[in-house]
């Protein structure tokens, strides 16, 4: 039995025996809403991460082939930049229509739906050879299926609990391990049916994920007792336009949306500038409306909160490479040891699901002692650990370079270094999970959302200096036949993105429950603080 087969067995051994155990332990303290939810949510994630592990990996080798190396990788960022900028815009209009129209459990079914959708026709498209028109319209229904989706489900959570509830850290504790269940199951499932077998049995095994998740979530909907429903039910249902009912129309305009952003991810310069543009609109109008305010101190609070918002995205711009650069470097240039690169994916899970314990348990320590880190300070460590995981990998690099000319290639254990180190920069920059979906729909998460699309579009991957450098990188790379000329490529473009959770984990932010708790903070910060997490970032 190979590596990559006895790997694919252990993890689901392990998960088997463990879910088991935890859901027995917590059944009569938690509400059976909190199981559903997290078999839902795990399955979402199984089915999201099973193919983000193979998507990079997919259009590099098979969709693109015909291209060039270096035009083959530029074209596969662009295209993944874009995807992942609409995947996380997609949720703030999929809020807003739950928050307002819809409610939690008709959002769920029809994101799960969508996506599931989505899965088959990439199946369609790698199995079938059914062209770039399919793939691109598969991506779109991820897309518009993840905006109804991904944001209600974990607010609904949030809905069986009251504000001052104790038990709400552990439930979203156990909602965030059945993130990281699924996230790890999904690459050493789906990424060996897809690289070792057929591609279109990985994006398959995905789909079926998802559809595995709507069902759990359906079956089991009595016992939301009379949660999630739509604000007002009648109305919802009634003829409203043309005819036609609000949740006719929600779906027609679903659908109606999706060649459109199929268009936009296949157009991914166009899809750069707008939501460039978009995006420094929006906070000049932040910084506006704060400078502005009659209320001088919630001015300034979200001063604060758009300056920590910045050095969150330089963290995610650089974590998140995990699924597009990282995993190209991953499949050239490390020795996998009979492994499938995409597999690889499941270490940033597995370190989730054994050290978030120990951070937990860390922080609650240094808290009751009065030595927890300030969130500076936190942004700080967790940036400094991302900054090592780099240096880990670079010194991999350079250990092989000289011998690169024979076939000579990165050492696992690198790799294994550098995602310990990048995980641990997580756990420390996030604190406590799920603040931000402990917060609930609002205009203060909506923000949050807005944030993760500038994560995807403020960095270079899809701009043209950056396609002409893949270009040069990529004619380096065939006169060389090493991973200088790949490493150079990654670097000099200014840290090639890949894919972001909503996170591999869907990590949580530094987002309270209320606003005020961001005064702290004016309080907090001290010119030192500032000037090391201006220093690491600029490094």
């Amino acid at each position: 039995m190979d590596f990559a087969l006895g790997l694919l067995i252990f993890g689901w051994v392990f998960v088997l025996i463990w879910i088991p155990l935890v859901v027995y332990s917590q059944r009569k303290v938690h509400p059976k809403a909190l199981f559903t939810l997290f078999f839902a949510e795990l399955w979402e994630r199984f089915s999201f991460y099973g193919m983000r592990a193979l998507l990079i990996l997919y259009m590099t080798k098979v969709l693109f082939e015909q291209l060039a190396q270096g035009d083959g990788d530029a074209r596969a960022y662009g295209i993944y930049g874009a995807y992942n900028a609409l995947l996380y815009a997609a949720p703030i209009i999929g809020g807003l229509l739950a928050d307002k129209i819809m409610g939690f459990r008709n959002a769920v079914i029809t994101g799960g739906i969508l996506m599931a959708g989505g899965q088959f026709m990439l199946a369609g498209t790698a199995g079938a050879d059914l062209g770039e028109t399919t793939f691109f319209l598969g991506l779109a229904m991820l897309t518009v299926g993840n905006g109804f989706f991904k944001p209600n489900i974990s607010s609904f959570l949030g809905t069986f609990y009251e504000k001052n509830d104790t038990r709400k850290d552990g439930a979203f504790t156990i909602f965030y391990m059945g993130i990281n269940i699924g996230a790890f199951l999904a690459p050493i499932t789906c990424g060996y049916l897809g690289e070792r077998i057929d591609w279109s049995l990985g994006f398959l095994a995905a789909g079926l994920g998802m559809v595995l998740g709507v069902i759990v979530f359906w079956r089991n909907m009595r016992e939301f007792e009379d949660k999630g429903t739509p604000p007002d039910p009648v109305d919802y249902k009634k003829p409203y336009m043309f005819g036609l009912s609000k949740q006719v129309l929600i779906i027609i305009g679903a659908l109606a949306v999706i060649p459109v952003f199929s268009l936009l991810i296949n157009a991914e310069g166009v899809t750069s500038y707008i939501l460039v543009i978009g995006g420094l609109a929006i906070i000049g109008y932040i910084v506006y409306t704060s400078l502005t305010a009659k209320d001088k101190e919630e001015g300034q609070r979200m001063i604060v909160f758009l300056f920590l918002f910045f050095f969150h995205m330089i963290f995610w711009i650089l974590f998140e490479q995990a699924g597009g650069s990282l995993n190209i470097l991953t499949d050239r240039y490390v020795n996998l040891h009979g492994m499938e690169a995409s597999q690889l994916q499941a270490l940033n899970p597995l370190y989730i699901i054994l050290l978030a314990p120990v951070f937990s348990w860390i922080w609650v320590k240094l808290g009751k002692s009065n030595r927890e880190p300030r969130t500076p300070m936190k942004f700080f460590y967790g940036l400094i650990q991302l900054a090592i995981g780099y240096f880990v990998i670079v010194w991999g690099i350079r250990s092989v370079i000289g011998t690169a000319d024979q076939g000579t290639l990165i050492p696992l254990i690198f790799l294994l270094g550098m995602y310990l180190f990048h995980t641990t920069g997580e756990l420390s920059l996030s604190g406590r999970a799920f603040r931000r979906d402990q917060a609930g729909p609002g205009q203060s998460r909506r923000f949050c959302d807005g944030r993760l699309v500038f994560v995807y579009r403020f960095c270079p991957q899809d701009r043209g200096r950056t396609r002409e450098a893949h270009r040069r990188s990529g004619r380096r790379h065939e006169q060389r036949d090493g991973p200088e000329s790949f490493c150079r490529c990654v670097f000099d473009v200014g840290r090639l993105r890949g894919a972001r959770r909503g996170g591999i984990t869907a990590p949580a932010d530094p987002f309270p429950e209320e606003m005020d708790a961001w005064g702290e903070l004016i309080k907090e910060w001290r010119p030192p603080q500032a000037d090391a997490i201006l220093f690491i970032c600029i490094f």
